[in-house]
């Protein structure tokens, strides 16, 4: 996993000249290990990658949130091998996926 900052981000918030790179190896760690322990205390992974991610859909429920956000894009939507219409969904960053009419049932 990456950290979730950038080393010019964390120097500018301590207010580190960016010419200064006597401290940089050890803030680089620091970052690395920040990062891994949000990921861990939020049970997220933040990493910025494609994913695949596997629900039921339930009669009647008109959305589904996702595991892993923020949301840029999806690829497709399948129900029983059937790719759903991309204009019949929409989704937010925020991870949910909100369907414009009652997705097939499996």
């Amino acid at each position: 996993m990456g950290a979730l900052a950038r080393l010019s981000q964390l120097k500018s918030f301590l207010s580190i000249p960016p010419a200064d790179t006597s401290r940089d190896e050890a803030l680089k760690n620091f970052l690395l290990v920040a990062s891994a322990f949000a990921s861990s205390l939020c049970r997220r992974d933040f990493e910025k990658k494609s994913r695949t991610e596997d629900y039921t859909l339930t009669a009647g429920k008109m959305e589904i949130v996702l595991t892993h956000y923020p949301v840029e894009s999806i690829t497709r939507i399948l129900s029983d091998g059937e790719e759903i219409p991309s204009t019949d969904y929409a989704f937010s960053p925020e991870g949910i996926v909100f369907f414009r009419r009652e997705p097939p049932s499996p």
